[in-house]
Parts: structure tokens; sequence; C-alpha cells
């Protein structure tokens, strides 16, 4: 399904909604959850990636501060696209830092949910992963 979805346009749609309705809670919160289900697939990363698809997921983390499903989900769809040593989106430094404030920052906001914990701290262990990344997360 996760390949179907994208050869149809899925991807696509999805960051276009994210992009037309940034202030509606729901739209980010599914639009987050979407990515993070279609980037299990390594060609889908590249695509959401190339598609602005991160970008988007960071800029809802940052409207929706205190909304746990979308630092929840954003959270979760970070760590999953940062889990691509083949994604140059995320081995532009600037970039890194941007996304490594939104996972710390989601972490501080909702200490208690522990799925926010969970997926940040995989988030940044994925980043951490490429050398380049060790010193801007630190």
């Amino acid at each position: 399904n996760k390949v179907s979805i994208a050869t149809v346009g899925g991807i696509s749609s999805v960051v276009d909604a994210m992009r037309q309705y940034p202030l509606e809670v729901e739209v980010q919160h599914y639009g987050c959850w979407a990515l993070t289900n279609l980037a299990v697939n390594d060609d889908n990363k590249v695509s959401i990636a190339s598609m602005g698809g991160i970008s988007s997921v960071v800029e809802a983390m940052h409207r929706h501060p205190q909304d746990s499903k979308v630092q929840n989900w954003g959270t979760s769809a970070l760590r999953i696209l940062a889990d691509n040593s083949n994604n140059n989106e995320f081995r532009n430094l600037s970039t890194i830092v941007r996304r490594r404030t939104s996972v710390v920052e989601a972490m501080h906001r909702h200490p208690l949910e522990v799925e926010v914990q969970h997926y940040g701290c995989k988030a940044l262990t994925n980043l951490a992963v490429n050398d380049d990344n060790k010193v801007s997360i630190a």
C-alpha cells in the first residue's frame, strides 16, 4: 500500500494539504502520521524529502507546539526520515540544527508523553549516526 499510495500522488497530496492548511491542527496531525507511515519505504523517504515533506513536518511541530499528537507523529516522522543515509536533506547542517531543535523542543514541552520521548530519542539517535551531525546535536 505504501508504494501504491506514493505512485498515485499520495505523498504530494499530504504535503500539499499540510502547506495549504498550516493552522488546522488535525490536518497537521494526520499529515505527520501519514508521512510517518509512508516513510517506512526507502524510496518514499527520498520522495518525501524532495517534495518538502520534512520541512512540512518541522513547520507543523513549530506551529502546534502544545499539541501532543502533532509532536508525537512529527518526531516519529523525523525519526524514520533521519534513518536514511541516502537522504541528502538531512546532511545539510543548517537543516539538521532546525530539525534537532524541533525534536528537543517537543521532548521538553511534552515530558509526560511517552511516545514523544520515545520517538524523540530515536530521531536524535538516527541523526547522530552521521558524524557531521554529532557536533550539531551535542
